[in-house]
């Protein structure tokens, strides 16, 4: 009777099985990623497994081991993203840079694009396409150049990777060759 009377008033306060059980909202709601994640994963369901990576990140105070932010990676992979990849790849190289799996997928999308941080005025009155002259017809590279396209024109703004080769935006040209980030900013033109 004890214990009835201890559940209704702690599900009275909101106090979650988890809780009660001595673990905090945030840890159980990491446990409950991770275990979600790891069973798409194992069906292959790589698009879940990265959705859950994603949703896992934006827990506040998460502690992730490696082993998940690794599987977040391949998830990303798995599921053809390459700039979930190429971000996940970069933050979790600031967590273990000497990380020889990670720098040689790094080396490996490298060998292919190039960091872009790209944004339109506020007051840039022209057209916002990114356009992009020899993309070819990889699949791969289509998709990253039209999410891009697609970020620039919605929120003026695409930080992450381009492959390489040359682009129009706005009234400015640019070239992507690898190396250090693109940074450019359109403005107005007088």
């Amino acid at each position: 009777m004890r214990s009835l009377l201890f559940i209704v008033i702690a599900v009275s306060l909101g106090l979650s099985a988890p809780a009660l059980a001595g673990q905090t909202t945030e840890e159980a709601e990491v446990h409950r990623l991770v275990t979600e994640m790891n069973k798409f994963a194992s069906r292959n369901a790589w698009s879940g497994a990265s959705r859950a990576y994603g949703s896992l990140l934006l827990v506040p105070g998460a502690e992730i081991d490696m082993e998940t932010h690794l599987l977040g990676v391949q998830a990303a992979k798995s599921d053809g993203d390459v700039v979930a990849t190429w971000r996940r790849v970069k933050h979790i190289l600031t967590l273990a840079p000497l990380n020889e799996d990670l720098i040689m997928q790094m080396a490996e999308l490298e060998a292919n694009y190039g960091p872009v941080n790209l944004k339109m005025h506020t007051r840039f009155d022209g057209d916002p396409t990114l356009k992009g002259q020899d993309l070819g017809f990889n699949p791969e590279y289509s998709a990253v150049f039209e999410y891009a396209k697609d970020a620039i024109l919605k929120q003026g703004v695409y930080v992450g990777p381009l492959p390489l080769g040359r682009y129009d935006l706005g009234h400015e040209h640019f070239e992507i060759i690898g190396g250090p980030e693109v940074v450019l900013l359109v403005k107005r033109q007088k």
